[in-house]
């Protein structure tokens, strides 16, 4: 619009340009970056898959990055999706699906649990399990924690939140490992959105499952 302003025939040209993907319409077919990051992620998802079937004894849960960016928007997991096309892990978790279906955390990882008792089942004690950078912002329960948590000026102590929040956020966070809780209330970004990509989140779905399948070993259902 300068230019044009001023009567000058420079030509601007703009170059989509993000490295997960969530540009793709008809006239872009993948943005600058995109193809690199994702064969960059899959040679090390590739890479642990392999370590993981060699050694036989271990689960590896990997987060790839996505288009997320604040806790409330449902996130893009072409990075995450591309990469498993490639490696084929034992399970992925994509963002999408879990929006879609409207998944609880509980339920995401009695999906994941089952995965692992079954492989048990058959001998195999070990894979890769590959989760999106956006998880819990797709998962309803967690948004809304994010959301009410957002409303709060951070850093704060745990005393002081815990009274700002809604009886089932409340009680989600107490639910949560404290390595998690203090991670939601580490200093924001400058809009005050709380950066999904600080969340480790595979660790805390490793941490779940691995609760989850201890229950299941003594009830007698798993024994892996």
């Amino acid at each position: 619009e300068y230019f044009q302003k001023k009567g000058a025939k420079t030509a601007v040209i703009g170059v989509p340009c993000g490295i997960e993907g969530s540009m793709v319409n008809e006239f872009v077919e993948a943005s600058i970056g995109f193809d690199s990051s994702a064969k960059a992620m899959a040679q090390l998802v590739g890479n642990t898959a392999i370590d993981g079937a060699s050694a036989r004894k271990y689960y590896y849960f990997m987060k790839l990055m996505d288009g997320s960016t604040t806790g409330g928007r449902t996130s893009s997991s072409h990075v995450a999706l591309e990469a498993a096309l490639s490696t084929k892990p034992n399970m992925l978790l994509l963002s999408e699906e879990v929006d879609a279906q409207r998944l609880s955390l509980r339920e995401v990882v009695k999906q994941v649990a089952d995965i692992v008792q079954a492989r048990a089942a058959d001998g195999k004690n070990f894979g890769t399990i590959v989760v999106a950078e956006g998880l819990l912002g797709a998962i309803p329960e967690f948004r809304s924690l994010i959301s009410e948590l957002e409303a709060i000026p951070m850093p704060c102590p745990v005393e002081q939140v815990l009274p700002q929040l809604t009886q089932w956020s409340k009680a989600l966070f107490q639910s949560m490992p404290e390595f998690i809780q203090q991670q939601l209330l580490l200093e924001r970004q400058s809009n005050a959105a709380l950066s999904l990509s600080s969340l480790e989140t595979e660790r805390l779905v490793a941490w779940l499952v691995e609760d989850e399948l201890a229950q299941r070993k003594k009830a007698g259902t798993y024994k892996g």
